[in-house]
């Protein structure tokens, strides 16, 4: 019979399963009823007595620990990918990857020992023993070559990493054999003479020859100290030449003269067959330095002449005196980089030669050749100028002079006059050093020194012009140079123009004694306006005059035959008559007194004319004229005098004029008859003669600069028949 449970069951009664009856009682019999153990609540759900994972039912049920859940519980080594941490190389292999089994153990599979190449033994049990093992392939115990890897007992494999020069050798191409070891044969050392330039070779001419322009060392001859060029001997010109290029050469040396560092240079070694003077001349397109350094080569050497004064193009020249076998080395270099920082520098000739003073043959470095080596003729004993230093001051006064220089210094068709001085030096500062103060002024050019001797007791002038800014200076007695008492200072304070020689400076009646010694200093003046205070001049001294000798000396304004006062010139020969200034006016004007008198025009005075007053007599003649020399008679010999002629009466009326006499051009005269007594007024002007072209009537001293001196004049009034 079935029970009827009605909707009754084990689920329905609250159970989580089982089969529910019923009693004999009609009631619910749930003893087939069951709850499932709940793990994790904290209830011992199935009335077992166990709670939770302590159940046997929750064996394996989460949130109990079970193999596979992925957690390593318990006594589990592992549990999926948690491997504790662990690996093959701590589990005791030398590498491999560890795994996990499906009961949680360590998967060793696939964990390895490495095979030794070298204990005999099969280690990674592969039945292959040491280099047998292909695990061994590429051991460094068990070489192979041709493997691409470098093992023991191979030097290379392959490719090549290293060079011939990393096995000593200076060049060429490293390769590996085919077995396995360097293969040099394509390797070399660099080798002079085998016309391959390499290295620190700077020339190669395939062999070890001297002489060549190559060294034994493969150094170009002349490129340094160790290597100079020698210098080839020219029978014909009787002189020692090379003829280089620097463009090939290196910037070994500073020269003597510095500032060529960086530039190109050449050295050559010469060496004296016989004692004597010897020049060097370097001639190039570019700016040339030559320099020397004596007996020994190179920085620190004894130094030598410099010359690195002239432009490009323009030959440099030094000289050195030599013993017989000495040796002197000459440095040939560029002296400034061209724009930019690079080098002009090419071919050059370097020429040596014996420079023979005295063979009348100008040769390099003299300044001067006379044929001899007699000093006190203008040209010493080293044929230089004389007048450069104290020692070898210009001899001012030698006899014979004056005629030496005008035949060669002046030129036609002026004509010297009758009244010329005697001691005259024609010079150029340009030639000379800056060796002497210059008596406190700002002196900052060279100096020319010349040596006067008084030959009789007297009162003697000197007078410079310059074509510079020029001052003039005279010193007396001994010690300091050239004598310690400064005598006479006087500036010239003239500035050149047009090419003049203008007045440097003078010494007026500066007395001597017999045989005592006047030292004349031409020193240039610093001026703004004038920057390089050097160049030509025009030295002469005058004699004293004797007054009343009717010849007119420098030191004389007047000489008319006596000395006897109150005829326009006195006792001491001086013009009683004077220009006062100011006298630019009628009003102002000087009086002629016994009709002649002095006067200075232009600059220095206050007004660019001078007036004279002169009393005149009715019906009588007057000759009134200018002259520029000093006897009562003067004329204008001497030609540097250019003045125009001007009479007035009182109110100013022009009465007559001349500007250039007819028979004493450029001077000026008047002959004019007084209409009636009285005061006539004489005006005195500069003519318009231009200085650059004055024509015959200047001194052409030093390539024909003229030199004017028209400012001092004469004026002359007096009857005439």
């Amino acid at each position: 019979m079935t029970a009827d449970l009605g909707d009754g069951s084990c689920i329905a009664l609250g159970y989580d399963g089982g089969v529910l009856a019923c009693h004999t009682n009609c009631t619910f019999d749930t003893s087939a009823c069951f709850r499932t153990e709940t793990c994790g609540n904290g209830v011992d759900d199935d009335g077992d007595g166990a709670i939770d994972c302590d159940d046997p039912d929750c064996l394996g049920v989460a949130p109990c620990p079970r193999c596979g859940d992925g957690v390593r519980n318990l006594d589990e080594d592992c549990d999926a990918q948690d491997l504790a941490g662990r690996t093959c190389v701590e589990l005791g292999y030398d590498a491999g990857i560890l795994g996990c089994s499906s009961a949680c153990t360590f998967d060793t599979s696939r964990c390895h020992f490495f095979e030794n190449c070298t204990n005999g033994l099969d280690d990674d049990g592969d039945g292959l023993v040491d280099c047998a093992d292909l695990d061994c392939a590429t051991a460094f115990e068990c070489p192979k070559c041709g493997n691409g890897i470098v093992q023991a007992g191979e030097e290379c494999d392959g490719a090549v990493q290293l060079t011939c020069q990393d096995l000593g050798f200076d060049a060429g191409g490293l390769s590996c054999s085919p077995e396995c070891a360097w293969d040099t044969t394509a390797c070399r050392h660099f080798a002079c003479g085998d016309g391959r330039v390499e290295g620190d070779e700077r020339c190669d001419d395939g062999n070890l020859a001297v002489g060549d322009g190559c060294t034994p060392d493969c150094h170009i001859e002349g490129d340094v100290c160790e290597a100079p060029a020698r210098l080839a001997w020219d029978p014909a010109e009787r002189v020692w030449r090379w003829s280089g290029d620097l463009a090939a050469l290196f910037p070994d040396y500073e020269s003597v003269c510095h500032s060529t560092d960086r530039m190109p240079d050449a050295v050559a070694s010469f060496t004296a067959p016989a004692a004597g003077r010897y020049y060097a001349t370097a001639a190039a397109a570019f700016d040339v330095v030559l320099s020397a350094w004596m007996g020994s080569c190179g920085i620190g050497a004894p130094q030598g002449a410099c010359a690195n004064r002239k432009e490009a193009g323009q030959a440099e020249t030094i000289e050195f005196d030599l013993q017989a076998g000495e040796t002197v080395y000459v440095l040939v270099a560029e002296s400034e980089p061209a724009a930019g920082g690079s080098s002009n520098a090419g071919p050059f000739l370097l020429t040596v030669g014996e420079a023979v003073c005295g063979d009348g043959v100008l040769q390099e470095l003299e300044q001067c050749e006379d044929g001899n080596l007699v000093p006190g003729d203008g040209c010493d004993a080293n044929c230089r100028f004389e007048g450069d230093t104290c020692a070898d001051a210009f001899p001012l006064n030698t006899a014979g002079f004056l005629a030496s220089w005008a035949e060669t210094d002046f030129v036609e068709p002026y004509e010297l006059p009758t009244t010329m001085p005697p001691w005259l030096w024609v010079g150029s500062t340009e030639q000379f050093s800056d060796d002497l103060p210059a008596c406190g002024l700002q002196a900052s050019g060279r100096d020319a020194l010349a040596r006067f001797i008084a030959p009789a007791p007297g009162v003697y002038s000197g007078k410079l012009f310059s074509s510079f800014t020029s001052i003039l200076i005279g010193r007396t007695g001994a010690g300091a140079p050239c004598g310690s008492q400064v005598t006479v200072c006087s500036g010239g304070g003239m500035l050149p123009s047009a090419g003049v020689l203008r007045r440097g400076g003078d010494f007026a009646w500066h007395a001597l004694n017999a045989g005592e010694t006047l030292v004349i200093q031409v020193e240039g003046w610093a001026h703004p306006q004038d920057p390089d205070p050097n160049g030509p001049f025009y030295l002469r001294v005058y004699p004293p005059g004797v007054c009343g000798d009717g010849l007119g000396a420098y030191d004389e304004e007047c000489d008319d035959g006596n000395t006897v006062p109150g005829d326009g010139c006195d006792e001491n020969c001086r013009a009683e008559g004077r220009d006062i200034e100011p006298n630019d006016s009628i009003s102002t004007a000087s009086p002629l007194g016994a009709g002649l008198g002095v006067g200075t025009l232009g600059v220095g005075t206050l007004g660019p004319d001078d007036f004279w007053s002169f009393d005149v007599v009715e019906g009588t003649t007057y000759r009134i004229r200018t002259a520029d020399t000093r006897t009562l008679d003067g004329d204008c010999s001497l030609g540097r005098l250019d003045t125009v002629l001007r009479l007035y009466d009182a109110s100013g009326t022009l009465l007559a004029e001349n500007d250039d006499a007819p028979d004493a051009a450029p001077c000026s005269r008047i002959d004019w008859t007084a209409p009636w007594s009285g005061t006539i007024f004489i005006r005195v002007s500069l003519g318009s003669w231009s200085e650059p072209t004055i024509g015959p009537y200047v001194y052409r001293p030093l390539g024909g600069l003229p030199v004017p001196e028209y400012r001092a004049y004469q004026l002359t009034a007096v009857p005439i028949p």
